[in-house]
């Protein structure tokens, strides 16, 4: 099973956050970058079957895209920043992808990251 998984900071590593049990298992690919991020679902959602997204992207650089909804939606940097993880799951919904294959993390889920690897255990 192939993961995405957006996650801003470097300091949260995938086996920390999924552990040694899950990367033996599936393949992830981490994108530490909101523009990265809309560029690979926008170019190659289907590779993937799960994505894994933090809702606050603050640590994330302002690029063409970013500017973009920044100026759709009237939002400063700081605002744009702590809800990212939201204008992902807007463009994952516009794409198809499936909403039960996307799941939502910020820093204090440890329950809801334990629940999403007992999923992923029961799918394969």
């Amino acid at each position: 099973m192939r993961i995405l998984w957006i996650e801003d900071d470097p300091d949260i590593t995938a086996e920390l956050f999924f552990g040694k049990e899950i990367l033996r298992s599936h393949d992830v690919l981490t994108i530490r970058d909101f523009e990265d991020a809309h560029k690979a679902i926008a170019n190659n959602l289907e590779q993937f079957d799960y994505v894994v997204i933090d809702l606050n992207l603050e640590k994330s650089s302002i690029g063409e895209q970013a500017k973009k909804l920044m100026n759709d939606f009237e939002l400063k940097k700081s605002q744009f920043l702590e809800e990212a993880g939201f204008h992902i799951y807007i463009q994952l919904m516009e794409k198809g992808f499936p909403k039960e294959r996307i799941v939502f993390f910020t820093a204090n889920t440890a329950s809801a990251k334990e629940d999403f690897k007992k999923m992923l255990r029961n799918v394969t």
